[in-house]
């Protein structure tokens, strides 16, 4: 796999190389104006507790559900920091898998390394409250997960932890999280629409080759202060995109996000915009970009695409 990720990187450099010869500075638009982290691992049942789960998407950072969670029992774990870690299936069977929130009265905060990787038993995942990590491989290869419930607590992604899920078609991610790191979501070819409840990094290839995206809204529930920006190729090889939405605060878009997407017709991007790098709209059907700012402030937007001379509608107001 991870001759596969450098070799994806090194090609998309060559390609971005040989088609488009970019050069800074901003293009002609046509102006228009809007009107408005190991211990020994063991099998374990997990403690008794309420068998409410957390409700997934519909909170925010500051109003996160701490209900305990039962969860699946005999999952193979191991002490981390002042709780645990899930490190593998163990003796559990469940297809539908339930991370528990607490073992022994102890929280369960992370989910180890290629602690389910190739596991094609599992049909649907929930991840509590307590869980802030989910490391490297966690998930890779799990073909058969159709859905993944993330809760409001969830901080970060490691590289690839739903790599190649390709049954899952849906995603809300919450609010807390910091980042999804690359090659996260890579290859998930049936996700059709991805709901991100805060604005975070979205770093290389997080979301490439997702075939069936058709949707991506970022809210903006919670905007960091230092704002939020599209790695280059997060999004590349998802041509079937034909809605995006950008709240406030995103910063650059890398290159080759969203080139070939031929039902892309329109965006909206804030005025927090600062670059647009190469090849991003490259061969896309857009045709308009609705854009938070005026036409003064459009003007100090470094765009290194030369062919980029869409429509831009000036102080255009986001919408959720």
């Amino acid at each position: 796999m991870k001759f596969l990720k450098i070799t994806t990187v090194i090609l998309a450099a060559l390609l971005a190389v040989s088609l488009c010869a970019c050069s800074g500075g901003n293009s002609t638009a046509t102006e228009t104006t809007a009107a408005e982290q190991n211990e020994t691992v063991k099998p374990v049942d997990t403690e008794a507790g309420a068998q409410t789960q957390p409700e997934t998407g519909s909170s925010t950072s500051a109003d996160i559900d701490t209900t305990p969670v039962k969860g699946s029992d005999k999952l193979a774990i191991s002490e981390y920091d002042d709780g645990y870690m899930i490190t593998g299936p163990g003796e559990c069977t469940d297809t539908e898998l339930i991370i528990p929130s607490h073992i022994d009265g102890k929280p369960v905060t992370r989910i180890d390394e290629s602690a389910f990787r190739d596991n094609l038993n599992l049909k649907s995942v929930i991840i509590p409250w307590t869980v802030k990590v989910i490391d490297e491989d966690a998930f890779a290869g799990c073909e058969n997960i159709e859905s993944v419930t993330f809760s409001e607590g969830l901080e970060s992604f490691d590289e690839s932890a739903f790599y190649g899920c390709k049954a899952i078609k849906s995603l809300t991610l919450p609010s807390t999280l910091l980042s999804v790191d690359s090659y996260t979501f890579y290859g998930c070819s049936s996700l059709e629409e991805v709901t991100m409840l805060g604005c975070y990094d979205i770093r290389t290839n997080s979301f490439a080759e997702c075939a069936s995206l058709r949707s991506v809204v970022i809210k903006s529930d919670k905007v960091p202060e230092y704002g939020y920006s599209i790695k280059s190729s997060a999004f590349s090889g998802c041509n079937a995109v034909e809605k995006i939405i950008f709240a406030p605060g995103l910063s650059e878009i890398g290159s080759w996000n969203f080139a070939d997407t031929a039902n892309l017709k329109e965006v909206f991007l804030p005025d927090t915009i600062k670059k647009i790098d190469a090849c991003v709209f490259l061969r896309s059907g857009l045709e308009k970009i609705n854009y938070g700012g005026t036409e003064d402030e459009w003007k100090n937007v470094e765009i290194k695409e030369p062919l980029f001379n869409y429509e831009i509608v000036y102080n255009s107001e986001y919408v959720k």
